[in-house]
């Protein structure tokens, strides 16, 4: 786990290449100028964004480092409804990590955008963006995208798309396209596959 904080917010990560990647979301690193990582052991580094998927709202973030412990990655398709999850990121103003437990109590499939949402009753604080949505085994298999208040809705990315590595949708506008990172994908997608959300009931 990282935490994150740009010269306009913060938010979360994780470790996804043991070289120096870090997945979090688009918006959390979005028009930022600079962007600083902190690893748990309170080790900051200068990040570089590496790519992005604008339609799925993530991104890779490169810092200089190496031999650095990488989350696992679990399989989407094994989360049904009732499965228990966790949620772990850095809240905002906090150092430290939190961690949230709850169940997945709805799954949606947005073929528009490629993106399943997994609906969960876990806590999602402000700040938690971009972190990761664990399974009981300790597997990566969502990525926190947002928070809505009120209603109670809140929103992660998961991670497993079927889309062709490298390959921007059909629909995707040029901009899209061109900022929708086949570098991420060519790169990221055969571990992870990223195209889950997951929402708060």
């Amino acid at each position: 786990m990282v935490r994150i904080q740009t010269d306009l917010g913060a938010g979360s990560g994780f470790i996804i290449g043991s070289d120096g990647l870090v997945l979090t979301n688009n918006h959390v690193i979005r028009d930022a100028e600079t962007i600083t990582i902190f690893l748990e052991d309170g080790t900051r580094y200068i990040g570089k964004v590496q790519g992005r998927d604008l339609l799925r709202d993530l991104a890779v973030v490169n810092i200089e480092a190496s031999n650095l412990p990488k989350l696992q990655m679990g399989d989407v398709s094994r989360v049904s409804l009732g499965s228990e999850v966790a949620v772990v990121g850095y809240p905002l103003g906090v150092t430290g990590l939190t961690v949230t437990e709850g169940s997945a109590s709805g799954i949606k499939y947005d073929a528009g955008s490629n993106i399943t949402l997994i609906q969960t009753n876990s806590t999602i604080n402000p700040g938690n963006s971009g972190g990761p949505m664990f399974n009981l085994q300790g597997q990566v298999i969502g990525v926190v995208a947002g928070r809505i208040t009120g209603g109670g809705v809140e929103s992660a990315a998961a991670t497993d798309s079927d889309s062709p590595a490298g390959q921007p949708r059909a629909d995707e506008s040029p901009d899209e396209a061109a900022d929708s990172c086949p570098w991420t994908t060519q790169r990221f997608w055969p571990l992870m596959r990223p195209n889950i959300s997951v929402t708060k009931s």
